[in-house]
């Protein structure tokens, strides 16, 4: 049966569903230890019900569903699987630290979920859009963090929060903390997933009509992102994804097989994604920007943190 989102969720044996809200737990930010915050839950009606066949109204609204799916924020996020694996695209995980388990290696994506409110910050990013909106391109503010010196693990991790800390400097203060400790989160699982990086390359992003919202493959090593309000990344599994078309410039209806089996990020998750030249079993994790949303006419600005490696020693 359809369903509106991976926080509501019911089973029905009448023609009403039902839905069952779950409570969100709290998190503090930038602590390694997250923990998941959207569980499911499902009930039942025990009430005895005619048999019935569907209505013309349900059949027309579960494919109104099917179609619609993807163009709210809360899309579901359901495992899917990834082509000639038995692997799912996203690992969904619990902590930062479970992104080295050995399960990871098959999977192009991982994600911690989190609960933020999308509108909690939109104002500020709003505000930071038309301020620099002049500017020549989306960067607020690049870190470059030099990874081939042989520095102790103490030192790197302090060069990593000093550039966490510049990275921020313009944003208001709890916005500034909150980002900041992200950042230096991020920027320690990677170079500990990735050791071999040369470089870590630390981002604050705004992105509005800019936005990549075509299907691609990173052609890097890898990124990790958060989106701070708004929505957050699209990404779905290769067996639902057409490369020929991908890699010849078609249009997203072309290239993605089946529209119900496109998941997303929650505004607030940290999503690690493989690029292609990711070293390992599974890479590549095709995915995009979410569609430009408006307001009174204006696109709705999205704050963005990346930290990636483009290249390995």
């Amino acid at each position: 049966m359809p369903a509106t989102g991976i926080q509501r969720v019911g089973h029905y044996t009448s023609s009403k569903p039902v839905t069952v809200m779950m409570p969100q737990q709290h998190f503090t930010p930038g602590v390694v230890a997250y923990t998941a915050v959207r569980k499911v839950a499902t009930t039942t009606i025990r009430t005895p019900v005619v048999p019935m066949m569907p209505s013309v109204a349900a059949t027309a609204a579960a494919a109104a569903f099917k179609e619609t799916a993807i163009k709210g924020p809360s899309v579901a996020r359901q495992l899917d699987t990834h082509q000639g694996s038995g692997h799912s695209a996203m690992l969904i995980c619990s902590s930062l630290d479970q992104w080295h388990n050995p399960e990871a290696e098959y999977h192009p994506g991982f994600l911690v979920p989190r609960s933020i409110d999308p509108l909690r910050w939109q104002l500020a990013a709003d505000q930071l859009f038309k301020a620099d909106g002049n500017r020549p391109n989306d960067i607020i503010h690049q870190e470059v963090v030099d990874l081939q010196k042989s520095d102790g693990e103490g030192l790197l991790r302090q060069k990593c929060q000093d550039a966490a800390n510049a990275l921020v400097h313009d944003l208001e203060p709890a916005l500034r903390e909150f980002v900041s400790k992200d950042a230096q989160a991020l920027a320690d699982i990677t170079c500990k997933l990735v050791p071999q990086a040369k470089q870590l390359i630390i981002k604050l992003e705004l992105l509005g009509s800019n936005a990549c919202i075509r299907w691609h493959q990173d052609q890097y090593v890898c990124r990790s992102i958060v989106s701070y309000n708004c929505s957050a990344t699209q990404y779905t599994a290769d067996s639902n994804v057409n490369f020929h078309w991908l890699h010849n410039g078609a249009k997203n209806d072309d290239i993605i097989r089946d529209r119900s089996r496109i998941r997303a990020a929650n505004v607030g998750d940290m999503m690690f994604m493989k690029g292609t030249l990711f070293p390992g079993k599974a890479r590549g994790l095709v995915h995009k920007s979410p569609e430009i949303k408006y307001f009174n006419g204006h696109v709705q600005a999205r704050l963005i943190l990346k930290v990636d490696v483009q290249d390995l020693v």
